[in-house]
Formats: structure tokens, C-alpha cells, sequence
């Protein structure tokens, strides 16, 4: 298989043991000379003969747990064991060992890519994402927010994500990496490259649609509530400190606004009216 980028990830598998790169997975892939985070060099195994009748084991958001030292990563998901071992800036040698009962790469890719976007000082954001072709608007926020509803109303011709997003600051530009999952929308979806973020837009439901810009502890705290990360295992302290600093560090980076909308669907699965979504 050849090296991909998915969720700020290179993927380099020596050999992939027959599991395949699931269809939805691959709509959010993108050619290894995408922008990156880091690099993982991954072999894989299989741990058991047999997944028990009628499992499911793969999985795009399924609690992973790490634990990280100076230089390893040991990360648990279900149906996933593996070992992240960093060989320089930015790049790491992995072994993964899979449940037998798993046909594609799912928990490989998503684990990973949660993992080590954290690792390299990134954020996942729940987050479903528009754009012009040339930059990215992430429309955050928890589970019920309103997101994929916001994004049907945007007015939008194009989406980028509908579940989650990889964000990081690079070189003075804030990276974004879709995350696969989320509920389809009557849209195009976008897959030319990686694109830069513009702003983050807190969306929740109210009568009277109405914008805001939010500043500070403010705007940190619209971030934080919409994000995911691993869990550390007897680190959950650092973690939160780690999750609020990063937060801060966005919101300094780029606008960040709350907006209020019915976002009621329409009888056809639309949105009930065009929403206005600030850009700058």
C-alpha cells in the first residue's frame, strides 16, 4: 500500500496483513506529500484466530487510552494494542497488533491519527468544516450542537469534514485534516489537499440568529468544550492543562466567533434558512 496522509498522519505500512483502507476512511486520505504532522512507520499483527460472533471491531471514535514516555507511545483502543516509538522530529516506528476478526484499517488509522495529533502539539475538534476551495471554516462544538445542521444552512457548496477535524499551528498557519464519520449532507465534499483554517464557529440553537466574537478565556473555552483527545492513562491533570493551553494558543491564532441560529431542518432534510458565516 502506498504512504497516505489522514488526520495529519503519513501512514507508512509495511505490509498492511490484508486489512483494506476502508471506503469512507479513504474520502478523507490525501497523497503523502500533503502537509503532516508526523510520520508513523507501522507494522502489523494479528493478536487473536478468532473475533467473537457478531463483533464489530472497527472503529473511528471508540475511547482510546495512551500512555507516553520520552519516547514511546503505548496506545489502546478496542480491537488495538500498539506501540509508537519516536525515531526523530516528528517521525515514528510502530507495531500494531489487530483483532483477527478486523478486515479494514479503521481503529489503526483513527487511533493513530488522534494519538499523534496530540503528541505533536495538535487538537481534534468535533467539528463539521466548510470552504471556499482555499481555506476552511470549522463550525465546533459538542454532540447536539447544531453542526451538521449549521453546515446544511451555511450556504456552502462544498464541505471539508463532518465529524472531526485534526487542527495544529504550523509555520505560522493553522492546519486543518479531516477525520472521517458524521452524517451525510447534499453536498460536494472536498479532497484537492489540505487546507488552512480560517475561523472557528461555536454554533448553538437559539430563536434569533445573531453573531459574536469571542475573546480570551471566552474563546478558550468554546474550543475546549469541543474538544476530543485520547485519554492519558494516570495523567488526566496534565491532560487538562494540556487541552487548555492548546486551546488558548488557537484561539490567539485565529478568530473565533458564537453563533446563534433556529437551525431547524427543512422538510427535505435542509436547512430552513441560509445562515451567515463569518469568514475573517
Amino acid at each position: 500500500m502506498e504512504p497516505f496522509v489522514f488526520g495529519g498522519v503519513r501512514f507508512e505500512l509495511r505490509d498492511a496483513i490484508g486489512l483494506e483502507l476502508d471506503a469512507e476512511d479513504a474520502r478523507y486520505c490525501f497523497a503523502a506529500d500533503a502537509p503532516s504532522l508526523a510520520t508513523l512507520e507501522l507494522d502489523l499483527e494479528r493478536e487473536r484466530e478468532n473475533a467473537s460472533e457478531g463483533e464489530s471491531p472497527e472503529h473511528r471514535d471508540a475511547g482510546i487510552t495512551w500512555q507516553r514516555g520520552p519516547e514511546r507511545i503505548d496506545l489502546r483502543s478496542r480491537g488495538l494494542a500498539a506501540e509508537l516509538k519516536c525515531s526523530g522530529e516528528g517521525r515514528y516506528l510502530g507495531r500494531a497488533r489487530v483483532d483477527a476478526g478486523q478486515r479494514t484499517l479503521t481503529t489503526v488509522m483513527n487511533a493513530a491519527a488522534c494519538a499523534l495529533s496530540y503528541a505533536s502539539g495538535g487538537l481534534i475538534l468535533h467539528a463539521a468544516a466548510i470552504t471556499d476551495g482555499q481555506r476552511a471554516v470549522a463550525l465546533i462544538g459538542p454532540s447536539g450542537a447544531g453542526k451538521t445542521t449549521a453546515l446544511r444552512q451555511s450556504g456552502a457548496a462544498r464541505f471539508y469534514a463532518l465529524d472531526r477535524i485534526s487542527v495544529a499551528r504550523r509555520g505560522g498557519r493553522v492546519w486543518a485534516w479531516p477525520l472521517a464519520g458524521g452524517e451525510e449532507v447534499d453536498r460536494q465534499q472536498y479532497r484537492e489537499g489540505v487546507l488552512e483554517l480560517a475561523t472557528l464557529v461555536r454554533v448553538g440553537r437559539a430563536q434569533q440568529p445573531r453573531v459574536e466574537r469571542a475573546t480570551g478565556p471566552a474563546a478558550m473555552l468554546l474550543i475546549r468544550e469541543s474538544t476530543h483527545a485520547p485519554q492519558q492513562r494516570g495523567l488526566e491533570g496534565e491532560d487538562e492543562a494540556n487541552l487548555l493551553e492548546r486551546a488558548f494558543e488557537l484561539s490567539t491564532a485565529m478568530p473565533v466567533y458564537r453563533l446563534w441560529a433556529p437551525l431547524e431542518r427543512g422538510a427535505d432534510g435542509t436547512g430552513a434558512s441560509s445562515l451567515s458565516i463569518p469568514w475573517e
